[in-house]
């Protein structure tokens, strides 16, 4: 068994964080409930009872939250955290009690979110002036929208931030491209007629499935929840390559320029947070984490500092709140933040 912190590194991290790394201590694990230390820090002051109770109150409450599954996964990555041995004791659990924290803190923003306060996300018929053909896309959402759309054959598609998809339904053909972004596809069955989806120089065909497209600059990733998908070659849907790979349900493509294409399994329900209003990183860069999370909102964040740019972050985090992920970064990483022209923040490292 480690060894427990004493009272004194305990009031460091402060009650909230406290009641945060006893909530992770004491799950499962009845023998550390009568812990000395523990009951120190719960009778050292009223700010430390009251932080326990809200904690308890909050991890109550979470099994009744609707995609608890996916904040489970969000949980374990942090608690996989093995601060450096070189690191001062009030230190390492002062990291390790934030990174549990900030699950919680996530977890209770989610509430709302994944409960009935959530706002319901408009469906919109299809109503395009030229549905039967390329050309200016025909659905698009501005920066921090998110729109599902509903197609002629019942088919629907749900675009994330700052993303556009050109549909084009002709004959025997059902053909749609993604012009930037990101989209979830819903694709009704019809084995007459395939479903065929361009994104950068790769073209997904389906007869009925469920999958997500991510197009990047210089990366196409596409993730498939159900069914099956066929991936050729090209850019141009109504003339696809020849079949090169094929997905099955939880496995993921990812296309980088330059690059051989890599298949591997993936947690699905984690690329699709986008969907509840998260953004995930797993081990980015920061400049690259920074870059999707500028995708959300109108304030932006910068990292023109090497060091910074390069640090490797992990963590789930809404999207709508960049001072939040902020603040959450100058508290778990070796950097910090300030104002920048335009009203930009930026980020380097602290020294």
């Amino acid at each position: 068994m480690s060894l427990l912190p004493t009272l004194r590194e305990l009031q460091l991290i402060g009650p909230t964080r406290g009641a945060a790394f006893w909530l992770e201590r004491l799950q499962g694990d009845e023998t550390e409930a009568g812990s000395a230390v523990f009951e120190q820090w719960l009778a050292a002051s009223e700010a430390n009872r009251a932080a326990w109770d809200d904690a308890l109150e909050l991890w109550d409450s979470l099994e009744f939250a609707e995609g608890a599954q996916a904040f489970d996964a969000m949980r374990e990555d942090a608690l996989e955290f093995e601060p450096q041995r070189f690191a001062p004791v009030a230190l390492r659990y002062a990291v390790a009690a934030s990174l549990v924290l900030v699950v919680v803190v996530t977890l209770f923003v989610s509430l709302g979110r994944l409960g009935g306060n959530a706002p319901e996300q408009q469906v919109v018929a299809a109503a395009e002036p030229d549905p039967a053909a390329f050309g200016i896309p025909d659905y698009r959402t501005a920066v921090g929208e998110r729109k599902t759309v509903e197609l002629q054959d019942g088919s629907k598609l749900t675009l994330d931030t700052d993303s556009a998809v050109d549909v084009a339904y002709r004959g025997d053909q059902r053909m749609a491209r993604l012009v930037r972004g990101q989209a979830f596809f819903e694709v009704s069955h019809d084995a007459r007629r395939p479903f065929r989806v361009a994104a950068g120089e790769r073209i997904v065909t389906v007869l009925g499935t469920r999958f997500n497209i991510r197009l990047g600059q210089d990366e196409t990733r596409v993730v498939l929840v159900e069914g099956s998908v066929g991936i050729s070659a090209g850019s141009d849907p109504a003339h696809p390559g020849r079949e090169t790979e094929r997905l099955a349900p939880g496995q993921q493509l990812v296309v980088r320029t330059g690059k051989p294409d890599v298949i591997g399994q993936v947690q699905t329900a984690l690329p699709l947070e986008w969907r509840r209003g998260f953004i995930r990183f797993d081990g980015e860069t920061l400049a690259e984490a920074v870059a999707q999370l500028n995708r959300y909102n109108a304030k932006k964040l910068v990292v023109r500092d090497p060091g910074a740019a390069s640090l490797r972050i992990s963590g789930a985090f809404p999207t709508d709140d960049p001072d939040g992920f902020v603040q959450t970064l100058t508290m778990l990483y070796p950097v910090r933040a300030g104002p920048a022209k335009d009203g930009e923040i930026e980020i380097v490292s602290r020294k």
